[in-house]
C-alpha cells in the first residue's frame, strides 16, 4: 500500500475569505489529507524553515512532505488534486490557458481579498493592523 504523502496548506487566519476556503475545504477533505496551519503561529519558521522569505501575507502557501513548496494558484492546483471530492476538476487544469488565467485570476483576488471581503469579517477576522 502506498503511504499518503503530507500535505500542509499555510492561509492568512486573519483573512475572512481565506478562513471561510479553509473551512470549506477541510469540510470537503473527508478523507483529512490536508493539514492546515495559520501564518500567525509563532513556532512556524521553526517547525517549517522552508517558508522562511516566502511572501505569506500575499499567498496561500503549501508543503508536501516536508519538502516541496507550492504557492497560490499551485497550491489550490494541488489542493484539486488532494482533496478526492475536488479531483474531478483535475481536467480543468489540463486546459490550454488555464494556467496562465488562473495564476492571474488568483493574483488579482489575493491582492484585493480585504477590500472586495472585508464584509465577511467577525470577531476574528480582519483584526491585524492595514486590513
Amino acid at each position: 500500500m502506498e503511504q499518503q504523502s503530507e500535505f500542509i496548506v499555510f492561509y492568512d487566519s486573519d483573512c475572512p475569505l481565506c478562513t471561510r476556503f479553509h473551512t470549506y475545504l477541510s469540510a470537503m477533505d473527508k478523507t483529512n489529507r490536508v493539514s492546515w496551519k495559520p501564518i500567525y503561529d509563532e513556532d512556524l519558521f521553526e517547525k517549517y524553515p522552508m517558508l522562511k522569505g516566502e511572501p505569506l501575507e500575499e499567498q496561500m502557501h503549501s508543503v508536501e512532505d516536508n519538502t516541496y513548496v507550492y504557492a497560490g494558484y499551485f497550491t489550490v492546483k494541488k489542493l484539486c488534486y488532494t482533496i478526492p471530492a475536488l479531483k474531478p476538476l483535475k481536467a480543468v487544469f489540463l486546459l490550454p490557458g488555464v494556467e496562465t488565467l488562473g495564476r492571474k485570476l488568483y493574483h488579482t483576488v489575493s491582492t484585493n481579498r480585504y477590500q472586495w471581503f472585508h464584509f465577511l469579517c467577525d470577531d476574528k477576522t480582519c483584526q491585524r493592523e492595514g486590513h
